[in-house]
């Protein structure tokens, strides 16, 4: 784990060099800098505070969610706050079964079957799974981001954007409500590469999509699972969402006796039968 943090402070380090290069006219072109880590494990503070430090100094970093379908604020540099958090997708819009999940989780990405560059050769590939991919996309995409920044040399440079506003801005614009399989409190966005738009002012103005999912099958197995979703019951009492308790139980009499009423025209066509 040191050596871990090590790399990050040298990093944060190299990155300040080049801030200052760039100002004293010796660094062309400079942007920014940003950083992956496609790595994790059990929670550690100081990870997750070297992690933050390094934002804070500048650098635009993407970090990996975690691959126990598990919360993601339970590992590092997950649980770190000001870096930006990425759960993994399949190909079909769907969270990856490992993906880890929650509030710290700030975007998904693809993660699932993803084909790319491997150790051996400069030849080799690879194609593999994990919010260790999914990560690489985001980090690309801060990158993309920032490449359609004026450089700071430049007649044309505006005030650096800093990781917070680049942060918000990216999940901004993502797709909202796309992924199937979110667990409650996962913001469900799917990154979004600005295709389409010719520069980051189009892209931020274009904002957010918002889609909206089928209501996947239910059974009657699926009912008290659904219940208990909605309800958290204790000695008897509704302690959550009493205000919408009326309505909920409204549309869940109404669910049952949908579901009892298809099960039983399963059931007498089958005894027909």
């Amino acid at each position: 784990m040191s050596d871990v943090v090590k790399g990050v402070e040298w990093a944060a380090t190299s990155h300040t060099e080049q801030v200052k290069a760039a100002k004293d006219g010796k660094r062309k072109g400079f942007k920014g800098s940003v950083a992956n880590m496609s790595l994790g494990g059990g929670k550690t503070q100081a990870l997750d505070a070297v992690v933050n430090a390094a934002v804070d100094a500048g650098i635009h970093f993407a970090v990996a969610a975690g691959n126990d379908n598990a919360d993601a604020c339970n590992y590092s540099p997950a649980a770190a706050a000001k870096a930006v958090t990425v759960g993994a997708t399949e190909l079909g819009d769907r969270r990856s079964y490992f993906s880890n999940y929650g509030k710290c989780t700030d975007i998904f990405a693809p993660g699932t079957n993803i084909k790319s560059t491997w150790i051996g050769s400069k030849y080799a590939v690879n194609t593999i799974s994990g919010t260790s991919m999914a990560s690489p996309h985001i980090c690309g995409l801060l990158a993309y981001y920032l490449s359609l920044q004026p450089a700071s040399d430049s007649e044309y440079s505006v005030a650096p954007i800093t990781p917070e506003k680049l942060k918000k801005a990216l999940i901004s614009v993502g797709t909202v409500g796309a992924l199937a399989d979110i667990p409650r409190d996962t913001p469900n966005v799917l990154a979004w590469n600005g295709g389409g738009c010719n520069n980051y002012t189009s892209i931020v103005e274009a904002g957010s999509v918002t889609i909206e999912r089928e209501a996947e099958d239910s059974t009657i197995d699926d009912l008290e699972k659904a219940i208990e979703e909605d309800f958290e019951v204790l000695s008897g009492q509704v302690v959550k969402g009493a205000k919408n308790v009326g309505s909920k139980a409204e549309k869940f009499a109404k669910k049952i006796h949908n579901l009892v009423e298809e099960e039983l025209k399963t059931f007498l066509k089958e005894t027909a039968l």
